[in-house]
């Protein structure tokens, strides 16, 4: 059996109580193949290991915050986004109950290919400026989106 494990800011990279677990785990299920996904903030940690992997590790995938910043997008593009999509995605922000399946749909056939165009959309500010009136006025607007826009950018 395959089995992925997601870790942020800890394992491989980091040593410590979350990442000695994951290093007990992993080496102690040797009948099982693993894949780690890593979340970490500075890209110097690539491929810097503290941990000596397990042979069961089949592959080690490194996704770094100081990489997305440095990404280059288009501002004001348009989407075709369809009506149930635009309202899944609007739930998500205003952090209401979400049908997953339009978004899940959008992302499983590459609907947009570049994420930091659409976090540069006209889409985009239209489903925050419609979330915030919905549910979130009370805050300054510009808060708003920068902080919505950087916690779904990653």
């Amino acid at each position: 059996m395959k089995i992925c494990m997601l870790f942020e800011g800890s394992y491989p990279h980091i040593t410590g109580g979350v990442s000695t677990w994951a290093q007990m785990l992993v080496k102690n299920i040797s009948g099982h193949k693993f894949i780690l996904y890593t979340i970490g903030a500075d890209s110097k940690l690539r491929s810097k290991f503290k941990y000596d992997l397990p042979s069961n590790v089949l592959s080690v995938r490194e996704v770094f915050f100081d990489e997305i910043i440095k990404g280059k997008g288009v501002y004001g593009r348009r989407y075709r986004l369809s009506g149930s999509t635009r309202k899944s995605l609007t739930e998500l922000v205003a952090g209401k109950d979400i049908d997953w399946e339009p978004i899940f749909y959008m992302v499983k056939n590459r609907k947009i290919n570049n994420s930091l165009d659409f976090f540069m959309s006209i889409d985009f500010f239209d489903i925050i400026r419609e979330a915030y009136s919905e549910r979130f006025s009370t805050v300054p607007f510009t808060d708003f989106f920068w902080t919505i826009r950087s916690m779904l950018l990653p």
